[in-house]
């Protein structure tokens, strides 16, 4: 039979040991969280075109700008979807092919960005952005306003006269 002093010392090593592998499995499970808590990649937005002018000053400032407000190209475009051609945000977000809660804080982000340069008399750029140009191969893009589809359209209704 083991000696009392012998157990208390078998004790004693599982306890150290188990102290070590206590610190690693807290080291891996910390990583773990890391990797976990990691945002997942942002999906591109699908934009129509660029827009035309992508930079707005006050009328009466003379010299540079004193602050810039930079609006995202996925701003500018949920602003013209919903407000210039009148879609409903369910009807941007499958436009974007984004959900319609991410079309909510787009849209939420340019409105307080073209609040603040209105009323604070401020420069506005567009620019940047996650997103991508409408290539023109879908079916129907949904916007109207898309110049890759009307030009599809026209030359599809000039091969429809011509036969």
């Amino acid at each position: 039979m083991e000696s009392f002093a012998a157990y208390v010392k078998k004790v004693i090593d599982i306890c150290r040991f188990c102290g070590i592998l206590k610190k690693y499995m807290t080291y891996v499970i910390k990583e773990q969280r890391e990797v976990n808590n990691m945002p997942r990649p942002k999906k591109c937005r699908k934009v129509c075109c660029l827009p035309r002018i992508s930079e707005f000053y006050p009328a009466r400032e003379s010299g540079p700008p004193r602050e810039l407000v930079v609006m995202t190209v996925d701003e500018y475009e949920a602003i013209r979807l919903i407000d210039n051609e009148g879609f409903s945000q369910e009807e941007c977000s499958e436009y974007m092919g984004i959900a319609r809660t991410t079309v909510q804080q787009i849209y939420l982000s340019a409105r307080k960005k073209i609040a603040r340069t209105l009323v604070e008399g401020l420069a506005l750029k567009i620019d940047g952005g996650d997103y991508r140009l409408c290539d023109g191969e879908e079916q129907y893009c949904g916007c109207g306003g898309c110049w890759r589809h009307r030009l599809a359209c026209i030359e599809q209704m000039q091969k429809e006269e011509q036969k």
